[in-house]
């Protein structure tokens, strides 16, 4: 199983993220988790319990930016796959 974190402070932007990787994954018959933050602190509380194989990550974000984020994630995991996006 594939686990993605999505993260993103723009409720429609993450909506759109997680059905189009769904779609993608469900046609390739992929089984996968895809758990969606609004914040990088989420998603940074969350890693020991998950260590996400791939996290797509929104860049401006309030509290703690997207750099920020990938920065902590590369402590915890070197290997995890970031892919940054933004508006």
């Amino acid at each position: 199983m594939i686990r993605i974190a999505v993260v993103e402070d723009e409720p429609i932007i993450s909506e759109q993220i997680f059905e189009k990787i769904s779609s993608i994954l469900n046609n390739h018959k992929v089984q996968y988790k895809i758990l969606v933050f609004d914040q990088g602190t989420e998603l940074i509380d969350s890693f020991a319990q998950y260590e996400y194989e791939l996290v797509l990550l929104d860049i401006d974000m309030p509290c703690m930016n997207g750099i920020e984020t990938a920065k902590k994630i590369r402590s915890f995991n070197e290997s995890t796959i970031i892919i940054f996006v933004t508006n």
